[in-house]
């Protein structure tokens, strides 16, 4: 599976997280000179069928370091980024 935009997960409180938005924090904490969350690779984004078994991966994409670099990027988005904090604030 590749993944893409497309990817997404509706909650029960009816959000939706897409994978773009994981893709879109990646890139923006690449240009920040801190890099709020260090460990977050491309292996984590866009797993081969190998790396999708690796469990440490998925760890940590769900630590606090997420919720805090998904945060910031939030913030960083002014307005737009209004949706991620109640998303994030409920799951």
């Amino acid at each position: 599976m590749v993944f893409t935009q497309n990817v997404q997960l509706t909650l029960p409180n009816q959000y939706q997280i897409y994978w773009q938005m994981f893709i879109d924090m990646f890139r923006w904490d690449q240009q920040n000179g801190l890099q709020l969350h260090r460990k977050i690779t491309n292996d984590h984004l866009f797993p081969d069928s190998q790396l999708k078994m690796r469990n440490c991966l998925a760890e940590d994409m769900l630590k606090l370091e997420m919720l805090h670099a998904m945060k910031m990027y939030k913030n960083s988005r002014g307005e737009k980024g209004d949706v991620l904090t109640e998303l994030f604030e409920q799951t």
